[in-house]
């Protein structure tokens, strides 16, 4: 069931109405309306970028979208599309022998081939339940509409399997089976359009079980529905 939270600075006595408050209090109180923005029986378009979050050896640009349907108000029925671009993080460094020391510096693509947690494309089904919907009162009338999702997509990711440390194996490229789980924050700017945040964790198996926690930023279009 959605449940719908208002933030309000109101204290009012067990079952007492706002038309009950001290003089002066309910003119500036308004009643609680229900759902402004409705998602029910609405198509959902949102393209997006996501940001890798604690890799040590890369860092990641993921341009994505996701396309989806809302059955209700809470079920959501979708795909989401990606593909990395890998760029090598602050702690890696590749050093080679030069004369009785090290030279060290930024890896070449080579290098960054031979890394763990390569990920590039990939492709995921996905669930959606948003069982809360809520409004925040920011300065003056302004209220801030919001809702929050839990997330579920499984699929298949593009991964990169590092060459073996003896050299019997060259690095690779392989299709891994991947599960999506995450959370997802939507803030209406209007009944069609939304900021999406999200936050996810790819699970993958790519040599063993493989994570990669991404940071989602997008903007979400609605269409269709029965309007307001």
């Amino acid at each position: 069931m959605t449940a719908s939270l208002v933030i309000a600075a109101l204290v009012l006595g067990a079952g007492q109405d706002a038309t009950d408050a001290p003089p002066g209090l309910a003119s500036w109180i308004p009643p609680v309306s229900g759902r402004l923005f409705s998602v029910a029986g609405k198509l959902e378009v949102t393209p997006g970028l996501g940001f890798s979050l604690a890799d040590p050896f890369l860092e990641k640009i993921i341009p994505q979208l996701s396309i989806g349907y809302h059955l209700d108000e809470a079920f959501y029925l979708g795909a989401k599309l990606g593909y990395g671009l890998s760029f090598s993080a602050g702690e890696a460094n590749a050093c080679a022998s030069v004369g009785s020391g090290l030279s060290c510096g930024g890896p070449t693509s080579a290098q960054l081939a031979e890394l763990p947690g390569q990920m590039s494309g990939f492709g995921l089904v996905e669930f959606g339940w948003t069982p809360i919907y809520g409004k925040l009162r920011l300065v003056g009338d302004e209220v801030l509409h919001f809702d929050f999702s839990l997330l579920l997509g499984a699929g298949a990711i593009l991964a990169g399997l590092p060459a073996a440390p003896d050299g019997t194996t060259a690095a690779k490229t392989t299709v891994a089976p991947a599960l999506g789980p995450g959370v997802g924050e939507r803030f209406f700017v209007s009944d069609g359009m939304a900021v999406a945040l999200e936050l996810r964790d790819y699970l993958y198996e790519a040599g063993g079980v493989q994570g990669q926690l991404v940071f989602n930023v997008g903007f979400s279009f609605l269409f269709g529905g029965g309007g307001h």
